[in-house]
């Protein structure tokens, strides 16, 4: 009759009491998998990302050549003197650039002309060059006479020396005038020095000329500079030029408002999907873990029983007369509380949780580890 009484109470415990689903942690659990449903969704995303970064990053070359100019220039410097007969005339005693030539004081007048080949780039050239005077008047007529032999050269710079005789370009201008029988006031006269150079800028060949000039008049009393000369600095002449070559640079990807070079796509896409693949693991590992059966050594919360379970408040007493015997696992549990009939009492409190079935004279009870 006491067990039938005690089988009885324990029918009504069951019919009020929530099932081990419910009760063995089960709203935690529930919790626990929809923050693992969504750390799966977020790393699913990020691997996504990272297989198409990767994708475009390896489908992409590192590096591409485009094209680009290094620049040079090519100027010089025009310089003139003549020794008069009178010294008086100048105060330097002598016509220096910017000033007339007196024919009456001065028969020779020295030209140079200073050469410089510059750039920002590596650069080395070589080439050869001459200085000639030409005279010309307006209606086309063209003579020249040689400053500067032909000569080479090797380096960025050089200088040509030349000497021009107005005695014998007076006599070329007789012979003009005696032949044609035309006579002009003045006579132009263009100081010319023709420069042909080759070499490598930036490592990239390059060939050019230079061919700056002087412009002067030369009339019966002196010679002087041009003053209709469309040079602004006559004497600084300046040419600029450019190499036309092929650059190196990285190719990039553009994501949103940054661009990330290829190199680090790649780097990130691969670095990303292995701690994303670690983190799977560990994901895995802890779920496995969290699965175990309580037979192998450890307690999974909300683990289905198929007898009734209830929740205890405080300590689940246990009669002094009553042994207490401890189960191996929560399975042994269960069927014994399945073979008697009882309800299965859960005890959880900080530091401690167990499951108990009580019986007349015995109490069974298992004690979860690792809580």
């Amino acid at each position: 009759k006491k067990q039938a009484g005690k089988t009885g109470r324990a029918g009504r415990l069951a019919n009020h009491a929530p099932t081990g689903a419910e009760n063995t942690g089960g709203q935690p659990m529930n919790q626990m998998l929809r923050n693992w449903q969504d750390t799966v969704s977020v790393l699913a995303a990020a691997g996504v990302a990272l297989i198409g970064l990767g994708w475009v990053a390896f489908n992409r070359p590192t590096h591409h050549d485009v094209p680009a100019n290094i620049p040079y220039s090519q100027s010089g410097t025009f310089a003139y003197s003549a020794v008069p007969a009178d010294g008086r005339v100048y105060d330097t005693g002598l016509a220096t650039s910017g000033e007339p030539v007196y024919r009456r004081l001065s028969d020779q007048v020295a030209f140079r002309f200073e050469y410089l080949l510059g750039s920002q780039k590596t650069l080395s050239a070589a080439g050869s060059y001459r200085m000639v005077a030409e005279l010309g008047d307006q209606n086309g007529w063209r003579r020249t006479m040689e400053l500067t032999p032909e000569t080479a050269f090797e380096g960025k710079k050089f200088t040509a020396e030349g000497t021009l005789d107005l005695a014998e370009a007076q006599t070329l201008i007789s012979i003009l005038e005696e032949q044609s029988g035309v006579k002009n006031e003045k006579y132009s006269v263009t100081i010319r020095p023709e420069v042909t150079v080759g070499g490598a800028v930036g490592g990239t060949p390059f060939d050019d000329t230079f061919k700056p000039e002087l412009a002067m008049d030369l009339d019966k009393l002196q010679l002087k500079m041009d003053s209709r000369s469309d040079e602004k600095d006559p004497l600084n002449p300046r040419l600029d030029g450019m190499v036309n070559t092929l650059e190196t640079k990285s190719t990039t990807i553009k994501l949103l408002v940054i661009s990330l070079p290829v190199s680090a796509a790649r780097a990130i896409s691969v670095a990303g999907l292995g701690l994303l693949l670690a983190a799977a693991g560990l994901l895995t590992v802890a779920a496995v873990n969290q699965g175990r059966s309580p037979s192998e050594g450890g307690f999974a919360p909300g683990r289905k029983l198929r007898t009734p379970l209830v929740n205890v408040r405080g300590s689940v007493p246990t009669p002094g007369s009553t042994r207490v015997i401890d189960v191996a696992s929560l399975d042994d549990l269960g069927r014994i509380a399945a073979r008697l009939g009882a309800v299965v009492l859960q005890e959880a409190r900080p530091g401690y949780h167990a499951f108990f079935v009580n019986d007349l004279e015995v109490t069974y009870r298992f004690e979860a580890e690792g809580t």
